[in-house]
């Protein structure tokens, strides 16, 4: 049993590999049909006991298979070598006997082979073929319908064309009937209607009778009509307005127009009075209109101008000068710059104008000959830059000869102050201290002119540094002398709220209270000197105190408290007689 060609097949597997093997299609014994066989191996413990295997007669699966209708239809099975296994047709016996594809198929269809079968969709059509194929799962076979196209189209034709002609005859009487019901329910009727309508619209309605259906329409239609008399009238009416309005609106405008024409005039007079040069440019840059002085310094008319570039009608150096503040300035308006030639200088100015709706129609550019004031104000800043220098030389000199006069001023007072150490009447005593005082004076007001020159040089420098606030008591011992002499009372009034801890310049600060200090005790002939020390602003940081000094002395008129800051000046020149000094110069610092 398992010496033929299929038993060694499945012993070749080995049980790793065991599954069905179908076998090659032979004729059986008896030499009646065609059968095939499919096998498998029986194993027990890895060896081989045996096979099973079954036969399976072709003609029997022949007769399983659905049958044909027409003559010309085949069904054919092939196995994967291309072997006809069964070959079916209507009216004819099952293979007996093994053959080839060629032999049975068509012709047109000798060209499928296993590759193209394996390509072949479900249904296609091969010249006058049409061609069905199902491939078998279980084995890879390949069962095949074929028949001629025009037997498989020939029922499906007919089948249409009966359809097709149920459909149209059943069409045809559908609009048979539409139109017998619609000659009776609506054409007629409806010619009515339109008749109806135009009697209507000759003034004559009433001529057609309406069915009960339409005797809506039709009072409607009358009415219609009746309303169009009425508004035609109306209308009449209003176009007798109307015109009468068109005719007002076309004086108006005439006016308006010969109005433009007066301003046009009257501004075309001002620009040509102007002497600066005024062009007109299109957004292509193309000059559209220019002033008189344009055309006196191009030498030619407006009108021999027009469509052309400005610039070449003006001198190549403000020509350059223009294009380089155009590529400058690119798209930004207005555009003002100073244009200088080598020769003369222009105050250019560059803008847009645009019409009511904001669309841009071109550019304007004015320029102005400004080479007198140029000039003039190149003097001014000559004149400036000289006066600053004089200045700062008078600033230097002021410095220099105030540490010059300070030096003699310190010997003085050396040897006055060794003069009190001798044997001196009481006289000479008085003397002394007279000398005293006016060197120490002389010595301040040199002081104050060193700050001021200071100040006026820009070298003033204010130090911050932590202060202890009682520290304006230095002010009062500078001016206690002239205080006792004077019998003056000395009052100071500290605001609760002031911290006691402040950051400010402790040098400038005694200076400038014993500057108010000195002015007021100058000033004051008996009674008190007050100083108020509030605070204005207070935070976490910061702190803004106020110092306020008041005195029982002559006081300054109102109309001259302008002049308070005024460098060595007094409010009243009077007062130079009987008070002495060379204004107020103690403000004055100050202030700055």
């Amino acid at each position: 049993m398992l010496t033929n060609i299929h038993a060694k097949k499945i012993q070749a597997l080995g049980l790793e590999n065991n599954k069905v093997v179908w076998s090659s299609p032979y004729i059986d014994t008896a030499g009646t049909g065609i059968n095939f066989s499919l096998g498998m191996g029986v194993y027990r413990n890895k060896d081989m006991l045996g096979a099973v295997i079954i036969d399976v007669s072709l003609a029997r699966l022949q007769q399983s298979l659905p049958e044909l209708t027409s003559a010309d239809q085949r069904l054919v099975l092939l196995n994967q070598s291309n072997d006809i296994l069964i070959f079916k047709q209507k009216g004819e016996a099952p293979l007996s006997y093994r053959t080839s594809w060629q032999k049975l198929l068509p012709e047109a269809l000798h060209q499928l082979n296993p590759d193209k079968l394996t390509q072949l969709p479900d249904s296609s059509q091969i010249g006058d073929w049409l061609v069905e194929k199902h491939t078998l799962p279980i084995n890879g076979w390949t069962l095949l319908k074929y028949q001629p196209y025009s037997t498989f189209i020939s029922p499906l034709r007919s089948h249409f064309i009966y359809m097709f002609t149920i459909l149209l005859i059943g069409l045809l009487a559908f609009l048979m009937l539409v139109n017998a019901m619609t000659k009776r329910s609506f054409i007629k009727p409806t010619h009515d209607f339109i008749s109806h309508i135009e009697y209507c619209a000759q003034g004559d309605p009433g001529k057609v009778k309406a069915t009960a259906d339409w005797l809506h329409w039709f009072i409607l239609v009358e009415d219609i009509f009746t309303q169009n008399r009425s508004l035609l009238l109306q209308l009449k009416e209003q176009n007798e307005v109307l015109d009468s309005r068109v005719l007002e609106k076309t004086r108006a405008l005439l006016e308006s127009s010969i109005k433009h024409q007066r301003d046009y005039v009257l501004l075309r007079s001002v620009m040509n009075a102007i002497p600066e040069l005024i062009i007109f440019n299109d957004p292509d840059g193309n000059l559209m209109g220019c002033n008189h002085a344009f055309e006196l310094l191009s030498g030619r008319s407006e009108s021999q101008m027009l469509g052309f570039q400005a610039k070449a009608f003006i001198p190549n150096e403000l020509a350059a000068e223009i294009e380089h503040l155009n590529e400058h300035f690119t798209a930004e308006y207005p555009q003002q710059a100073l244009l200088r030639t080598h020769d003369k200088s222009y105050q250019g100015y560059h803008n847009q104008f645009t019409n009511e709706q904001g669309e841009v129609l071109g550019t304007i550019t004015i320029l102005q000959d400004v080479t007198v004031q140029q000039a003039t104000q190149s003097a001014l800043k000559l004149a400036k830059n000289q006066a600053e220098n004089a200045n700062q030389v008078k600033t230097q000199f002021l410095a220099n000869m105030s540490h010059e006069i300070r030096t003699p001023i310190n010997a003085i007072q050396g040897m006055m102050s060794l003069l009190t150490r001798t044997l001196i009447d009481s006289r000479q005593q008085h003397y002394l201290e007279n000398a005293q005082t006016a060197a120490f004076t002389l010595l301040h007001l040199i002081d104050e002119l060193l700050d001021l020159s200071k100040i006026e040089a820009g070298k003033m420098h204010i130090v911050k540094g932590v202060i202890d606030l009682p520290v304006i008591d230095k002010a009062i011992k500078l001016n206690s002398t002239n205080l006792h002499l004077k019998k003056l009372t000395m009052r100071v009034e500290w605001a609760a709220n002031v911290p006691r801890f402040l950051m400010s310049d402790e040098m400038r600060l005694v200076q400038v209270l014993s500057n108010l200090l000195n002015n007021s005790i100058k000033f004051t002939e008996q009674g008190e000197i007050a100083l108020y020390i509030d605070i204005i602003a207070l935070s976490q940081k910061d702190a803004t105190i106020q110092f306020k000094m008041k005195d029982t002395g002559i006081g300054i008129a109102k109309e001259n408290q302008t002049h308070l800051f005024d460098a060595f000046s007094q409010a009243d020149v009077s007062m130079t007689r009987k008070y002495g000094g060379s204004g107020s110069r103690g403000y004055l610092f100050a202030n700055k």
